[in-house]
């Protein structure tokens, strides 16, 4: 298993997409605002939904404050 990890998207993303961010990314969202994921690079991104030897579709891709990054903690893994 990969290691998964928590952080804030950044205020810009955070302003810009209200709405899409609480019907699309609200299970993936905790109460204290942090977004779960694997980390790639300023990004938090969700699982490969579909890949082919030409593309990769995430089932999402937030930026983020890079210095906010934390490792989930195993019970919030265990939540998958």
């Amino acid at each position: 298993m990969a290691n998964r990890f928590k952080a804030r998207m950044t205020k810009e993303f955070e302003e810009e997409h209200q709405d899409w961010i609480k019907q699309w990314l609200g299970e993936f969202i905790d109460a204290d605002g942090y977004v779960h994921g694997y980390s790639v690079g300023s990004y938090i991104v969700g699982d490969v939904m579909e890949s082919t030897d030409e593309y990769v579709v995430l089932e999402y891709w937030v930026p983020i404050e890079e210095h906010s990054i934390l490792p989930e903690k195993p019970e919030e893994q265990a939540n998958e």
